[in-house]
């Protein structure tokens, strides 16, 4: 059975990914930094029958990461998928968000899936065959304003993700993203909302409530789960796939990223 790691699954995409993997096959090994948030699903999983473990993991800490992948070892055997999903939110006028909070958000978002990459390629890379699913955003195509922090995380994630990629694909192993548009998740409760900075402008004041009850209406998030599963274990994943109505319209903008990949064709190894 195909073992996938995958971070940030206390709620939204993580959780019904988690689920949604497992009733498809797989052995999942859910991380989060509080196995107790994660009790709901292990309920469910027990329920169903599905092969869930839950593993402490903090994408900000290496050596909680690299824990984290041994644990999966001992528990489950090597991990033959990742999804990266674990992520924070930030919404506040750019000028207005502190570097600590700025920080944290591309510390999260991108530095911690490449802690994560890091810790489980040489294993991949040596035997030649894995699959890495980086969730993204739309926010990845369209820098969003009032959202700038978080739409420049994810615009390096899918740079890092597009470059490595291609690093990757002579030793046989393959990164994926999925970049969902606004669904109804857990997302402003977990987030940093810097109301304090909302009165930047009316403007601002606006806008980023409208991000707010964006989420609050938005669809549920089972297509996303459904797009990971398929970025997971599916045939040929393509390099992005675009999840929900709002950002499909962006998909040909993103297929035109892919042409990079005729001028570094990537070398054949022996």
């Amino acid at each position: 059975m195909t073992v996938v790691l995958i971070t940030g699954c206390t709620s939204g995409f993580g959780e019904k990914a988690a689920l949604a993997l497992a009733r498809a096959g797989a052995q999942v090994a859910a991380g989060c930094r509080d196995v107790d948030k994660v009790e709901h699903l292990l309920e469910t999983a027990r329920a169903e029958g599905l092969v869930i473990k839950a593993v402490t993991i903090d994408v900000c800490d290496e050596v909680s990461v690299r824990s984290a992948v041994t644990a999966v070892h001992e528990r489950l055997g090597p991990i033959d998928v990742v999804v990266n999903n674990a992520g924070l939110h930030l919404i506040a006028p750019a000028e207005m968000a502190t570097i600590e909070q700025s920080m944290a958000v591309l510390d999260t978002n991108v530095l911690g899936a490449l802690r994560v990459m890091q810790a489980v390629l040489p294993e991949m890379r040596e035997r030649r065959s894995g699959r890495i699913v980086n969730i993204t955003s739309g926010a990845a195509f369209v820098a969003v304003p009032h959202m700038a922090i978080y739409a420049a995380s994810k615009h390096a994630l899918d740079a890092l993700s597009a470059a490595m990629a291609n690093e990757l694909a002579p030793f046989g192993v393959t990164i994926t993203t999925v970049a969902p548009g606004c669904f109804n998740t857990a997302i402003m409760d977990k987030g940093i909302l810097a109301r304090e900075t909302f009165g930047y402008s009316d403007y601002a004041a606006q806008q980023c409530q409208q991000h707010i009850d964006d989420v609050a209406r938005a669809p549920e998030a089972t297509p996303v789960a459904a797009a990971i599963v398929a970025a997971a274990l599916g045939p040929a994943p393509r390099l992005r796939h675009l999840v929900g109505d709002d950002v499909q319209v962006l998909q040909p903008e993103a297929d035109m990223k892919d042409g990079y990949q005729a001028w570094f064709a990537p070398p054949v190894l022996p």
